[in-house]
């Protein structure tokens, strides 16, 4: 069943991007995910809407899934201060943080506020 309804959310979730990472804009088809923001395993409710996703590339991706990067209520990309201790990493995020994400056209599939406090309460961002 997961594997079925998370391609069905991950391509809905491409496709009101545009298929484009919302926060560094990348458009190759094969680095990008339909990234719930709050995980499949946390709310069987919430697994198939898509104002629970942003599309991410691969490693934004895995940064937003290990709370190394939030998103706020007004749309900007925060950057845990556990991100500085990987001098490498940080150089590549530093440039994203307090920008606003890309968002979709249609402002009834933004991504919900509820979800994006939920993640970042979940990793201690204020």
């Amino acid at each position: 069943m997961r594997g079925k309804a998370q391609k069905v959310f991950s391509d809905q979730v491409k496709s009101i991007y545009e298929n484009k990472c919302c926060v560094t804009g990348i458009t190759s088809k094969g680095l990008l995910v339909g990234s719930h923001i709050i995980p499949w395993s946390e709310d069987k409710d919430k697994r198939l809407d898509p104002t629970n996703g942003l599309c991410l590339s691969a490693l934004v991706d895995k940064c937003f899934d290990k709370g190394l990067i939030s998103v706020s209520d007004e749309y900007r990309v925060l950057i845990s201060a556990k991100v500085k201790l990987d001098k490498e990493l940080f150089q590549y995020l530093k440039g994203y943080e307090n920008i606003k994400i890309f968002l979709p056209h249609k402002k009834e599939f933004y991504p919900k506020k509820d979800y994006l406090s939920w993640h970042r309460t979940k990793f201690k961002y204020l």
